[in-house]
């Protein structure tokens, strides 16, 4: 029973993880709902996991000060790994604490450890042996057939986002490679022909973005682009300059709110005085 237990208490601190990432933190930061994280559906992981391993190594230990620096590293540990995980596996910094006082490698900072050790404590002392009793009222078939389910809800979701992520990357890379193709340069130096030479729209629709320049078009689902209204701080080191160049971020922003208009963006006069520029163009279906 206890390990049925965990694996729901596990599930339970990744909604509270999700909730406090999506309406706290998003509201706070961006003034309005944002479904954060790497998965699409209301669960961030690294809450959970986070949560358990603190209850499982350190629910014995008695003083409140020890639990409390114990839970901070632990916390701390599992992030900054996470972190150096997902930048490895998929090419992006998720997250980023460079600017935040005390910080390591961006990837953890003192303000979230102290947080996070607090949080641990009231979870070790007060949340987990309520949530445990409360769990072991329930039919043991029951609490499995639920773990169950979420564990398989929560591998299609992670098989589905990583499919997804490939997709999109597939797409800026295609955008990428146009770019170059375009301007005949060294790949490693993205140049603005393909924008200065023929204007880029992006059309965005309920269903995703048609991106498209002279006698080429592309279709990113919004499946894929959600990533980029998920993680709005999210850096792709090797397409930072193309989604920059593209204001790609502040468009997919716009369509998950649903916002519908017309933007004309212009360049920098030239020396000969004219100015370039480009429209992206953002409508829903009537």
């Amino acid at each position: 029973m206890e390990m049925t237990s965990s694996i729901l208490s596990f599930f339970i601190f990744s909604f509270v993880g999700w909730c406090y990432e999506s309406f706290l933190c998003s509201l706070y930061k961006y003034g309005h709902f944002i479904n954060r994280g790497f998965l699409l559906g209301p669960c961030c992981p690294i809450y959970g996991a986070g949560a358990m391993l603190c209850w499982l190594l350190f629910r014995s230990v008695d003083s409140l000060p020890l639990l409390f620096l114990a839970s901070a590293l632990c916390c701390s540990a599992v992030e900054y790994f996470t972190g150096w995980a997902l930048e490895r596996a998929f090419h992006a910094k998720w997250w980023d604490y460079s600017t935040v006082p005390l910080n390591l490698h961006g990837r953890v900072c003192f303000r979230g450890a102290v947080l996070f050790g607090l949080m641990c404590v009231l979870i070790c002392r007060e949340i987990e042996p309520a949530l445990f009793t409360l769990l072991n009222r329930l039919p043991l078939g029951l609490v499995a057939g639920i773990c169950v389910i979420c564990c398989a809800l929560l591998a299609a979701d992670l098989t589905t986002a990583i499919i997804s992520w490939q997709k999109l990357n597939a797409h800026l890379e295609a955008i990428r490679a146009e770019a170059f193709d375009r301007s005949n340069q060294n790949l490693g130096l993205l140049s603005e022909t393909l924008i200065e030479k023929s204007p880029v729209q992006i059309e965005a629709i309920t269903s995703g973005l048609h991106v498209w320049a002279d006698n080429w078009t592309l279709f990113i689902r919004k499946a894929e682009l959600r990533f980029l209204n998920a993680v709005p701080d999210m850096r792709i080191p090797r397409y930072e300059k193309l989604l920059n160049m593209l204001k790609l971020k502040e468009y997919v922003a716009r369509l998950f709110e649903g916002c519908h208009d017309v933007t004309v963006f212009e360049r920098e006069p030239s020396a000969s005085g004219s100015t370039e520029c480009y429209t992206v163009e953002v409508k829903q279906n009537v």
